[in-house]
């Protein structure tokens, strides 16, 4: 019972996740292939986010949050975040950058 609930559990956070960054992403007009660039990722990780295949590790997530300029909770959230800004990829979260 435990596992089965842990499992269904984790499928949820993949797609929010998954559903999360693609929405922000498309919002700002970013391709996968500029937006693991510029947040420093491979573009096949942020296309295998996005299609659920992968899970994303912490670092990956906070590149990511970082420069949509948004947080790793907004990425986690059951609603996606709107974003009514434009572009913002040089967020003053440099300390994050530095760390990772």
């Amino acid at each position: 019972m435990g596992i089965l609930m842990w499992e269904a559990e984790l499928a949820q956070l993949k797609a929010r996740i998954s559903l999360n960054l693609k929405t922000l992403r498309k919002e700002k007009s970013i391709a996968q292939e500029r937006l693991g660039l510029e947040a420093g990722v491979d573009r096949t990780v942020v296309s295998k986010i996005e299609r659920q295949v992968t899970n994303p590790t912490l670092e990956v997530l906070v590149k990511l949050a970082t420069y949509l300029g948004v947080t790793v909770t907004d990425l986690l959230n059951e609603t996606a975040p709107s974003i009514d800004a434009p572009p913002n990829n040089k967020r003053k979260n440099s300390k994050i950058k530095e760390v990772c």
